[in-house]
Parts: C-alpha cells; structure tokens; sequence
C-alpha cells in the first residue's frame, strides 16, 4: 500500500483578531491625519499614487495612497512644481528658453523638462508615406491618443477624427479638468472606437505626473503606440522592430535614408506634407487645424535642430 503523500502546502496560521478598541482609537486618530508633503509618485494597476509624508510622523511612516483618495491637492501641485524645479535646475540659458516655450505651446511641463534634460532632440525625417506620427511628434500625449486610435484604423479615417478631439482639448490638463467621456465617446465615435474614450481620459491624467519611462505604462496603450513613441520622440529608431504595416514603411525608410531631418533639412517638410494637405479632402476647420499643427512641427523642428547644433 502506497504512502499518503504529505501536501507540501502547510495549514493556514490562527488569524490574530485584533482588539476591537485599539482599532477603533486607530481610526480615530486616522481622521486628525494631516498631509505634510507628497514625496514621490507612481502608477499601479492604472491608479495613480502619491507617497505622503504625514505630519509629525517619521519618513518611515510615509505611505502610499490612491489619488482619489487624497484630499490634498495644493501639496500635490507643490510636488509637481519642485519637481520640474529639479529638473530644469542645471539648463543652459537656451534650454531654459526652449523649455519655456515648449511648456506654454504644450500645455505640460514634467515631460517637457524630462526631454529636454536629456538633451533629446531628435526631428523625424518626413517620408512620402504621410503618418500622423511624423507631423504630431513634437506631443507625445497627442501622438499616443492617435496611435491609440490609429489601432486598426486607417490614418485617413483617423485624421478625419481627431481634429475635432485635439480642438475641443487641446493638451492633457483640459481634458482632465474639461472632458467629458461621453462627449469624447461622441467625438470618436465614427472610428468604431467608444471604449477607448475612458482610457484617452485615464491616459491623459497619468500622463501628466510624468513618472513614466515609455507610453506602454498608461491605460490603454500596446506596443504600436510604444514602437511609435520610440521612433519619433525619442530617435531609437534602430533598436525598434514594428509589427504594424504602416509604421514598418516608415522604419524601412528612415532606415535607408538616415536621419536627415535632424540635420537641418526640415525644408523638406513643405515639399511633402505641405501638398498632401492641400490635395486632402477636409472641411475648413479641418485642414485650419492640420495646418496650424504643421506649422508648429517646423517651429519645434526648427528651435531642436538649433539646439543640438
């Protein structure tokens, strides 16, 4: 007869009951907390989370807490603003200038501040292949959204959609403190796409605290919008294998031609995206946006190239 075999997984420990009166008085004591600092922040499963120092607590009571759970926010705006001080502390006084202007035009600072502290100026070269990744790399958040939305999309359905979305919210801060889910589900809801409206909301408020390495950490987003960030925002281009189709011509082709835009040649890009928009079938406020958005491209492109030179 076979012996029992014991089970390698070993009974549950007696559960301590806690007393019923210390918790209470914890609890108590929970609500006179008060908030001295935020420290540190972070993403997890989609929450956004601060780390907070209580006051007249230790640093080794700090804890980590859910954003819809913090009533503090004039702490949190302080920590954000000692963070871009932090970054920027050691620029160059044309560093300094672009990131200025950069933050003004981009309606965000943390990423702003992040790029240019690692002195990334890289200007994707613009293909005959007319991506919308080549005229919106200058805005990442905006970038991303479209790659979201590009996710089994045509480019020509999408251009067609998110004119209207970039319009009603320009950066991330308005669509925090102005978007609607449903208005944003009504906007994109020609591209099939409804449920995304939630994660461009989600998205749009991780984005801004800025304690992301690439897009892939926020809501919603998969390896084409991550491919396409490391293409055009950062210049990694050669380190990157696409799957798409679309975004596999456009690394053919800066793999063949080489980084010529960040050169100096941005002239190239009226020569290219400036006909495909005037031979495209748009609506007057269509094609005013996609053009102001061009014009844009070549001011970012122009102050980059000055800097890296």
């Amino acid at each position: 007869m076979a012996k029992k075999r014991k089970s390698p997984v070993k009974p549950d420990a007696p559960r301590k009951i806690p007393d019923r009166e210390k918790l209470k008085g914890i609890l108590d004591d929970v609500k006179d907390l008060e908030v001295e600092s935020i420290n540190s922040v972070r993403i997890r499963k989609n929450n956004i989370q601060y780390l907070i120092k209580w006051k007249g607590f230790d640093e080794k009571d700090n804890s980590w807490s859910n954003e819809s759970d913090c009533q503090c926010e004039e702490k949190i705006n302080q920590f954000y603003d000692q963070q871009t001080q932090v970054l920027t502390s050691n620029l160059s006084d044309k560093e300094r200038e672009f990131f200025d202007w950069s933050k003004e035009k981009l309606g965000y600072s943390l990423w702003a501040a992040d790029h240019v502290l690692k002195r990334n100026y890289f200007v994707p070269p613009v293909s005959p292949h007319h991506l919308i990744q080549e005229i919106l790399f200058y805005d990442p958040w905006k970038m991303t959204i479209a790659c979201m939305l590009l996710n089994r999309t045509s480019g020509r359905v999408v251009r067609h959609v998110i004119y209207k979305l970039f319009i009603r919210y320009p950066n991330p801060k308005e669509m925090i403190e102005k978007g609607d889910i449903t208005d944003i589900a009504a906007i994109i809801q020609p591209l099939g796409l409804i449920k995304r409206a939630e994660y461009i909301h989600t998205l749009s408020r991780q984005f801004l605290t800025g304690c992301w390495k690439t897009p892939i950490e926020l809501k919603g987003v998969g390896k084409y919008a991550e491919d396409a960030y490391k293409i055009f925002c950062c210049g990694d281009y050669k380190l990157v294998q696409p799957e798409d189709h679309a975004l596999n011509k456009y690394h053919e082709w800066i793999m063949k031609e080489g980084d010529v835009e960040s050169k100096g040649e941005v002239s190239h890009d009226d020569l290219v995206w400036g006909a495909h928009l005037k031979h495209e079938e748009m609506k007057e406020d269509e094609k005013e946006w996609w053009q102001t958005t061009r014009e844009m491209r070549m001011e970012f492109a122009k102050r980059m190239i000055q800097l890296k030179a």
